[in-house]
């Protein structure tokens, strides 16, 4: 018999009384977790390593496998004749046992703790009715808000050495930095010669804790969890692709959490994607463009979108001067095909040069074994599979010296060029900009605010080719039009203009003021 056979091998258990099929030698914990019962744990985690050091999870054994009375559900395997009691007397009174032990010394920091409302240890003992403790013996003082680090911070009089962080870093990054000192009732989490934490994976430790004792410093005090918004997603801020739980209030981004996702990132994400989100909680007195505006005389002015867009398609269709349209890589297929659409169409038009297509995002240098990819945009795939050319800033570089209409569209592009392009997108006759940000481009003809990637909806292709749904966690700025509207309303005012000027026989639209380039 192989492996494998013996892999999908199965075998009657009664559970609670109820017969049930299941996988001979699989995880006893697991299996009661998918026919719905509830079963208390602190320190098992299906991502890491059994510990079976909490007891919590405790059910009562009859019959044929272990031994009768209560066993540890999150050590044992599945056998033959297994009979498992969930709810007895006895298994509930071994788990109200272990919650007494841990309660003793536990601080009544509910009120001020960060983790309320989500807290694994409140949630148990509310649940087993543990409201009152049978000790008088003072309780045992530990060193609080210990730093670790500049994410982390340590609680430990609330740790209850569940040891899921040690066994983190032991296990998932393969670099050790935590462990629990000493013995017995004198037990602490420490890091190793009380050096702070390193790396790019911090936060996952926070996830894990099942109590307040590990906590996100960019988080703490910010709000109580039931305040906040839910918003399944996707992170941008590599092409990994990392399911994501985006967690707003108020319009604004306060934390953002993985979402289990095995076939991409597991149970964990990268501390980049997870803290780097002030950007899209930008306002319009921190730099975000929110206004439509012209250029008028070396300053922007100000401007309706239909007047904006006039412009735009005026100077395109008057200047016979090459054409660069240049993507970001963080927009979706679904603009990326309205993006393919609208500048075929445009090229058809012109007898002059268009070249269009998308940023190719320069390796950021940070990647690692794990999840982070050297690509910091999460859709350059799924643009090259529409048919878009990528183009990388080298090329684009280049190709400005003989390209006198530039177009940027979409978020990030100012964070993405280097320098070097930026300074010479100065020699551009029109630069016509459509961005989240405006950064270093005050120069432009005309500017077009766009959404932030958590204000819009659609499909990323990450850098394996999974296709992958990401919601908007925030509503956008009214007056703020949709990248694939955009494109298209482009594409029909050039066509205007085009046709007006072919029908009129001129090179000037009535009035629109002659762009920089243009013959008379």
């Amino acid at each position: 018999m192989t492996d494998t056979t013996q892999a999908t091998q199965v075998t009657t258990i009664v559970v609670d009384g109820v017969e049930y099929t299941a996988p001979l030698g699989g995880r006893l914990f697991d299996f009661l977790h998918e026919i719905g019962k509830d079963i208390p744990h602190f320190c098992y985690h299906p991502g890491l390593s059994v510990a079976a050091s909490c007891r919590q999870c405790q059910v009562e054994s009859k019959g044929k496998g272990p031994r009768p009375g209560c066993i540890v559900s999150c050590r044992e395997r599945i056998v033959e004749g297994m009979e498992i009691l969930t709810e007895s007397e006895a298994a509930k009174t071994a788990r109200r046992g272990v919650m007494e032990f841990l309660l003793m010394n536990h601080p009544l920091d509910c009120p001020i703790c960060d983790k309320a409302g989500e807290c694994m240890l409140q949630d148990t003992a509310y649940e087993t009715g543990q409201n009152e403790g049978r000790s008088h013996e003072p309780r045992r003082h530990l060193p609080k808000r210990k730093s670790l680090g500049d994410t982390i911070l340590l609680d430990n009089e609330r740790c209850i050495l569940c040891t899921r962080c040690v066994r983190f870093f032991e296990e998932v990054t393969g670099d050790s930095q935590l462990t629990v000192a000493d013995r017995g009732d004198r037990s602490v989490l420490t890091t190793f010669f009380d050096e702070p934490l390193t790396g790019d994976y911090q936060g996952n430790i926070v996830d894990l804790c099942p109590v307040g004792a590990l906590t996100l410093k960019k988080f703490r005090f910010e709000s109580r969890v039931w305040f906040l918004e839910e918003t399944k997603a996707v992170c941008g801020m590599c092409s990994r692709g990392c399911n994501t739980i985006v967690e707003t209030r108020d319009g604004n981004v306060l934390r953002i959490r993985p979402r289990h996702e095995p076939e991409v990132n597991g149970y964990w994400m990268c501390d980049h994607g997870r803290l780097d989100f002030d950007l899209f909680n930008l306002t319009e007195n921190e730099g975000r463009l929110l206004e439509h505006a012209h250029d008028d005389q070396g300053r922007l002015v100000a401007c309706t979108r239909d007047e904006a867009l006039t412009t735009l398609a005026s100077c395109i269709a008057l200047d016979e001067s090459p054409i660069a349209a240049l993507l970001s890589p963080w927009a979706t297929n679904e603009e990326g095909q309205a993006f393919l659409d609208a500048w075929t169409a445009i090229a058809e038009l012109m007898s002059h040069e268009v070249r269009f297509g998308f940023l190719d995002p320069v390796g950021s240098g940070t990647e690692d074994e794990l999840l982070r990819t050297s690509e910091a945009a999460p859709n350059a795939r799924g643009l090259a599979e529409l048919g878009l050319e990528r183009i990388p800033p080298k090329a684009f570089l280049s190709g400005l010296a003989e390209h006198k209409n530039v177009l940027l569209f979409g978020f990030g592009l100012d964070e993405l060029l280097p320098d070097v392009c930026k300074v010479a997108l100065k020699a551009a006759t029109n630069f016509f900009f459509h961005g989240f940000n405006l950064g270093h481009f005050h120069f432009v003809k005309v500017a077009l605010p766009a959404l932030s990637p958590l204000e819009k909806s659609g499909y990323w292709t990450n850098i394996d080719g999974r296709r992958q749904y990401t919601r908007a966690a925030l509503r956008g700025p009214a007056g703020v039009t949709p990248d694939a509207e955009l494109f298209t309303e482009i594409a029909k005012q050039v066509a205007n203009a085009h046709a007006v000027m072919s029908t009129a026989g001129s090179t000037a639209q009535p009035g629109v003021a002659q762009p920089a380039g243009g013959e008379a």
